[in-house]
């Protein structure tokens, strides 16, 4: 790190000491028991923020630094950033659709729902479109910073539950707010969305708990639809962590004769809002399902055990003893040990179950080195000051916290059991900040501080973040700092404050709680290669790109029909270029791509693939240029001439030769003969099975049986597409014969096929494309693609609305009290 560079900190700790000065004077205010919270709360809360935000990201405001990182969190520039500028443009020139062309050989937008339907693009996008292009980085930094200020106040309103007094409220709220999740996972844009909506839907729930109103069941029922419908992947975790939550809130709620029966009726209550909200999401919830399931590689078709099976593996499978250090580590901070590379595998060896373990990918919660501290006093207080039926509460609650960390079987839960995943690990933020505020508010801020759980709790800290500091790879200052103000709370602590001073040690014990916290998230957002103006797509005003662009446009002039192009180098990215100069290229990085497209490239190309088929590179091709002629790349760019008898060169651009690609297969081709599946399939080579490619459409057994029958041999067809819209092909064909033809676009549901305005039966062709029979003439071609599952998720919707409204109906005006 180049300290130079952050001269913005200076003004971040006068703002801190103003701040301070001001929490000193409302310090009565601040520790006086309050419910709800008062403007004076809010407002020191959200200037605690403000404070934080500016250290962070404040030079990504001022555009001295972008927000895309080049190291591990290389998503951000290779697939976010490119996905948001198509998205930009595709507004703006009015091409936005259900199908991306642009998008590697072309993938539905349900592909990439969950960063499409981002509740946060209702900011970026507006001032995506306000900026421009150059300042993308800047509305994706201003987005992330509304992401931690949501986070806090709704945590802040969330815990008047659990605490008496603002300040204990802020502590927590600000932990939260800047907790290792949205601090590192939250960088990968969309995804930070999750610490927002998940604290969002614990409080809705906790509202309706306490009343049940119509206007409370219809927050719910919104919440709900708006975390399911947005990625169905990060609602279930949060629907399944909620339900965990409430039903211990309801148990601790039931006062009655009838506890167990007031857990029941309260259960029922809240489940009523949660499945009209999932109805309600229908709409979204539908069509994806629909296409993960049954058309993405992302989910596996090979055979796995049953999940009862996988349940009781998962139950009885545990973390290596020596992983226990470092998911400790990471508790106190995410950047103890690294801030963004890879984590050192003698420290945290992969595992059978855990086989990814990078910064991202291993446990992310990053609330502090005083966080084990709190929590000793939280517990301690539990322990001597709680009821019977809370104790045990608690001690459930602290179970499934270190079940999570320490065990399989709730990561692999919270991830459909497809696999053990500690991407949900955001969902233990919740109750763990909620703990701090409370061991604040009844230990520390009233000087009644239990000394064994401290001295304790305070070696362990200790010794933690020694060992850390004994590992880490870049993260040296971060573990002398946090040593630093460890050691230094734990000795505040111990001595007794005099009454005159009270006010003054309380802030000082406040700021080493809170300093560690945001000095995690400065350190795992800035200790990073991040991106700058020359690096950043469509940044510089001197795009390196210019001269693509230049070749793009004399393309687009000469050529009007729809054809593919690709590049011999990137300007941008390795894979999604194309997302951001905007053509029909081949390569892709793309972790939904359609799954039998992938099973094309297993069969033929299984070079062109990485990272089990999310890369997909022609590049890696060992056969020259043979991937990208049969799939169709008319136009070829290169920086350096390229000797090649199927490449002519039609002009230069700058430094870009274009050249056409003569041996390129057309997009819509016929069969000279036909092939099965299981034949092609069984030759031992691929060097074989590319030479039956070359001679004959592959078809699935059944087809091929029926269709090899009348097949002339050696058709001639030929065909001229265009693009209409964003997710329509229009043009003319003619066969000399009857025939099998193959279009290269994805098998996907959802396309359909006119010959002359009459309906054509499709199949599969070639493994990944769309295949159709084709009369002898000539013929005016339309293919259509529309997303599946519309009419049922439409459907589900209206039932979903309809039951929202009939319940609020019954409600009416009146309000009832759950306990």
């Amino acid at each position: 790190m180049n300290w130079s560079d952050y001269h913005h900190l200076l003004v971040c700790a006068l703002g801190a000491l103003a701040l301070l000065a001001l929490a000193s004077k409302m310090m009565p205010a601040l520790t006086e028991k309050r419910t709800n919270p008062s403007r004076g709360e809010l407002l020191v809360l959200v200037l605690a923020l403000a404070v934080g935000i500016l250290a962070i990201y404040g030079r990504f405001f001022t555009q001295g630094a972008y927000f895309a990182y080049l190291d591990t969190g290389l998503d951000t520039i290779d697939q976010y950033v490119p996905f948001y500028l198509d998205l930009l443009n595709s507004i703006r020139d009015g091409s936005f659709g259900a199908w991306n062309f642009d998008y590697g050989l072309g993938t539905s937008a349900l592909s990439y729902q969950s960063w499409l339907l981002d509740p946060f693009n209702l900011m970026l996008v507006p001032l995506g479109l306000l900026f421009g292009n150059a300042k993308l980085g800047l509305a994706l930094v201003i987005v992330q910073a509304l992401k931690v200020v949501l986070s806090g106040i709704l945590f802040n309103r969330l815990a008047t539950r659990f605490c008496e007094t603002p300040l204990a409220r802020i502590l927590g709220s600000v932990v939260y707010a800047f907790g290792g999740y949205l601090m590192l996972w939250g960088q990968h844009y969309w995804l930070g969305s999750v610490s927002v909506a998940f604290v969002a839907l614990i409080l809705v729930l906790e509202l309706l708990a306490e009343r049940r109103t119509a206007p409370r069941f219809v927050s719910v029922v919104l919440v709900t639809a708006i975390c399911v419908g947005w990625s169905p992947y990060c609602g279930f975790m949060m629907l399944v962590s909620a339900a965990l939550y409430m039903l211990l809130r309801l148990i601790h709620q039931a006062d009655g004769p009838h506890p167990a029966r007031q857990v029941a009726a309260g259960t029922g209550r809240l489940l009523a809002p949660v499945l009209c909200g999932v109805l309600l999401a229908g709409i979204a919830l539908v069509p994806y399902v629909l296409y993960l399931f049954s058309e993405t590689g992302r989910v596996s078709s090979t055979s796995q055990p049953s999940l009862l099976a996988r349940t009781a593996t998962y139950l009885v499978d545990f973390v290596p003893t020596n992983w226990l250090p470092g998911i400790a580590s990471r508790l106190l901070g995410n950047s103890l040990i690294t801030s963004g590379g890879d984590l050192p595998l003698d420290l945290i060896p992969a595992t059978e179950s855990f086989p990814y373990v990078n910064c991202y990918e291993f446990i992310s919660l990053g609330l502090g080195t005083c966080s084990i501290v709190l929590l000793g006093q939280f517990f301690h207080w539990a322990a001597t000051e709680t009821s019977r039926r809370d104790k045990i509460l608690i001690t459930i609650a602290a179970v499934i916290v270190v079940a999570y960390c320490v065990n399989s079987f709730l990561p692999a839960l919270l991830n459909a059991f497809v696999a053990p995943k500690y991407r949900s690990s955001f969902v233990l933020a919740v109750p763990l900040c909620l703990a701090f505020s409370v061991g604040w508010e009844k230990r520390v801020q009233v000087c009644r501080v239990a000394r064994l759980p401290l001295l304790v709790s305070g070696v362990l800290t200790v010794t933690i973040v020694a060992w850390s500091l004994v590992h880490t790879v870049d993260g040296r200052i971060i573990c002398l700092f946090c040593l630093l103000c460890s050691c230094a709370f734990v000795v505040l602590l111990f001595v007794r404050w005099p009454k005159r001073a009270r006010t003054f040690l309380t802030l000082v014990a406040m700021v080493l709680v809170l300093a560690p916290v945001i000095a995690d998230g400065f350190f795992v957002t800035n200790n990073r290669q991040t991106c700058t103006e020359s690096d950043f797509p469509d940044a510089s005003p001197n795009s390196i790109s210019s001269d693509t662009e230049v070749a793009l446009a004399y393309l687009e002039q000469i050529d009007g029909s729809l054809y593919r192009v690709e590049k011999t180098y990137t300007d941008w990215c390795a894979f999604n270029d194309s997302l951001v100069e905007g053509y029909n290229g081949i390569n892709s990085y793309n972790s939904t791509t359609d799954g039998e497209v992938i099973d094309f490239y297993r069969a033929f190309w299984p070079s062109a693939l990485m990272g089990g088929g999310a890369y997909q590179s022609y590049a890696n091709d060992e056969d020259g240029f043979s991937l990208v002629s049969r799939l169709g790349a008319k136009y070829l760019l290169s920086k350096t001439p390229i000797e090649n008898d199927s490449l002519k060169l039609l002009t230069t651009c700058g430094e870009v030769h274009v050249y056409r690609n003569d041996s390129a297969a057309p997009l819509l081709s016929g069969a000279t003969r036909v092939a099965a599946e299981s034949e092609a399939m069984s030759l031992d080579s691929v060097e074989d099975r590319r030479a039956l490619l070359s001679q004959a459409i592959i078809l699935p057994d059944e087809i091929a049986a029926d269709a090899g029958k009348n097949l002339v041999p050696n058709a001639q067809v030929t065909s001229e597409l265009a693009l209409s819209g964003s997710s329509e092909v229009r043009g003319s064909v003619t066969a000399d014969v009857d025939t099998i033809a193959c279009l290269s676009i994805p098998h996907t549901a959802g396309w359909e096929i006119t010959i002359d305005g009459r309906d054509a039966q499709t199949f599969r062709a070639n493994l990944g494309f769309i295949g159709f029979q084709l009369d002898a003439g000539s013929h005016v071609i339309e293919a259509r693609y529309s997303v599946s599952g519309v009419k049922p998720g439409l459907a589900m919707s209206v039932v979903g609305a309809l039951a929202t409204v009939l319940i609020c109906l019954h409600f009416g005006k009146r309000t009832r009290k759950v306990y």
